[in-house]
């Protein structure tokens, strides 16, 4: 059974490897069970047997969901996104 999907790619920054969660998503019927949490440390075990030094992603500021399951398994904020609108 499938419960949700994970993409991670993988990226070089000099001699440093890294990956990218691009797309990260749990079927609303099983999220807040901890399978977010599992599927995270799971992915992170899987990119330190890769040689990644980290693990970066995007999230949408009002995506208070997603923000605070990132925050409480390590990850942190870095910078922020800005748009001006030109109407």
């Amino acid at each position: 059974m499938v419960i949700g999907m994970l993409w991670l790619a993988e990226k070089m920054t000099g001699h440093k490897k890294s990956g990218f969660i691009y797309d990260f998503l749990i079927d609303e019927k099983f999220r807040g069970k901890g399978f977010g949490k599992e599927s995270l440390a799971l992915l992170e075990a899987h990119a330190k047997t890769l040689g990644m030094t980290a693990i970066k992603l995007h999230v949408f500021e009002h995506n208070t969901h997603a923000r605070s399951l990132y925050e409480k398994v390590g990850f942190s904020t870095t910078g922020r996104s800005m748009v001006k609108n030109l109407d």
